[in-house]
């Protein structure tokens, strides 16, 4: 009997131990409330900082105005008339309808150009290269020959914006369509599925990270590329204010409209990231082989 159980104890430890499969989810994220207190708080510390250093070493208000006046310009600016000429409601309207509507315009055609490129081999080939090469280009030394061609009001700017932004959707959703795995298409073919159930059910949901990263960049870029071409052409814009605040050497107005730049950068950024989290749920997950 004891031979027995002496057999059975060797064999049992002996025994491989069982590797299951375990699906481990992300540690939770901090919560919003949270990360804006965090935020509030570093911009508050930012706001200490920049007073105090003007302050104590008596930085002249004509190169760098503390951030009171700053402050101020703003708030006046912001809750006066629309009306009034000093208010920044109607250049800022007209900014943030130059970077919406060519941001848009320019991702829809970067993913258009994408899925051609995906399924025609030959538009790849001669697309891929042109497209480089025009992005390659400064675009604001595009700006003087889009105003000639399409005048100084908002559709040169929106026109450039589409220009600079169809590039990092294109490359990354490009990128995203070419980086599913084989094997999954193999599957959904050897169940009939078609070219645009293939694309619907896989290609386009594995490319929706890489898709989302392109629009992340491409907002940034949208803002930045609607202010300069403002600076070159503009009849109106914050881009337009602030070629008026520096003429008449308003620094304060010129830290105010930049901030109100930043604030819709920000704001659209945080769009995009808040889409992506509410769509993009899978790629958290993670399975692990561990030893139980």
């Amino acid at each position: 009997m004891t031979a027995q159980r002496e057999l059975v104890d060797a064999t049992g430890k002996a025994a491989p131990r069982r590797r299951r499969r375990q699906r481990t989810r992300p540690p939770r994220e901090t919560s919003g409330l949270v990360k804006a207190l965090q935020y509030l708080g570093v911009l508050a510390g930012v706001v200490v900082v920049w007073q105090l250093v003007v302050i104590i070493f008596h930085v002249n208000p004509v190169l760098v105005p503390s951030a009171t006046n700053t402050a101020k310009s703003l708030w006046k600016s912001i809750w006066l008339n629309p009306s009034n000429h000093s208010s920044y409601l109607p250049d800022t309207i007209e900014t943030l309808k130059e970077v919406l509507i060519g941001y848009v315009l320019g991702c829809a055609i970067g993913l258009i150009m994408a899925t051609l490129s995906l399924y025609i081999r030959i538009f790849a080939l001669v697309a891929r290269p042109l497209v480089v090469a025009f992005q390659s280009m400064p675009k604001i030394a595009l700006a003087p020959l889009f105003v000639v061609w399409f005048g100084f009001g908002a559709a040169s700017k929106f026109t450039l914006v589409a220009v600079t932004t169809f590039f990092p959707l294109y490359v990354n959703a490009l990128v995203g369509f070419q980086s599913v795995d084989r094997g999954l298409i193999r599957m959904m073919r050897s169940f009939d599925a078609g070219a645009v159930q293939i694309f619907r059910k896989v290609q386009f949901l594995a490319a929706l990270p890489f898709i989302f990263a392109g629009l992340e960049i491409a907002v940034v870029h949208a803002v930045t590329v609607a202010v300069a071409a403002e600076f070159l052409g503009g009849q109106s814009g914050l881009g337009v204010r602030i070629v008026d605040s520096e003429q008449t050497l308003d620094v304060p107005s010129i830290f105010a409209e930049l901030i109100l730049l930043a604030i819709i950068g920000v704001l659209l950024h945080s769009l995009i990231v808040l889409v992506r989290k509410r769509t993009v749920t899978w790629t958290g997950e993670q399975v692990l082989l561990t030893d139980q």
